[in-house]
């Protein structure tokens, strides 16, 4: 990182800090009955306020990061010193992206967003995927989900069919999957005789005691 850039950043954001704590000493009151109106809170309506990230430097990846942002008034919500606004936690990757913010990027500062935004992605990436174990489950998963959606299935149908899975494995009943085949004969030949079933119940206990639907 250029320790000129950084120490122009750092004295951008004293001069802001000093201009910010000045503000706050003058009128509190003020400040609060003004900020919704002069002050943009970015996708505060769009985000779940019971699911949200609180403020750490661990949500600053970048040494850049770490002087262009600080702490917001609450919790969940930090302050772009560029922008001069409070943004959630949560949309963090998303404002500094905004062509808002690269507007207020110093052009010497341009190269030190892009590493930032890309460093940012790539941690989002990776806490998606976790550990190895998580990556198979990862892969396994969207396997299943692109050969539902292969076969042209809805997403009601899809989520149905997950929801049904998952059921079964909580009950311990999926060995079926090991046991029995799923040829187009053996799936005609099971429709065919539980129709034949439901009609002549008395011949239920002599069906199940063949072995007609054996591999």
């Amino acid at each position: 990182m250029s320790k000129k850039v950084v120490s122009k950043a750092t004295r951008r954001v004293s001069d802001r800090q000093q201009k910010r704590k000045s503000s706050l000493d003058i009128s509190m009151i003020s400040l609060s009955d003004n900020r919704d109106s002069s002050m943009s809170i970015e996708e505060d309506s769009k985000e779940s306020v019971s699911n949200f990230t609180k403020f750490s430097q661990k949500l600053l990846k970048t040494d850049y990061l770490e002087e262009i942002i600080q702490e917001g008034e609450t919790e969940k919500h930090c302050y772009c010193t560029l922008c001069e606004c409070e943004i959630l936690c949560n949309n963090l990757l998303k404002h500094i992206q905004t062509k808002k913010h690269r507007k207020n990027t110093p052009n010497e500062e341009i190269e030190l967003l892009e590493t930032s935004i890309q460093t940012c992605k790539k941690t989002d990436v990776n806490s998606l995927i976790g550990t190895n174990k998580d990556r198979e489950d990862t892969r396994g998963y969207l396997e299943f989900i692109a050969f539902l959606m292969s076969l042209k299935l809805s997403y009601l149908q899809i989520e149905k069919i997950g929801f049904f899975l998952k059921d079964l494995l909580q009950k311990k009943k999926l060995d079926f999957l090991k046991n029995f085949a799923f040829s187009q004969e053996n799936i005609s030949k099971l429709l065919l005789n539980v129709s034949f079933l439901i009609f002549n119940k008395r011949y239920m206990k002599t069906f199940l005691r063949t072995n007609f639907l054996s591999v």
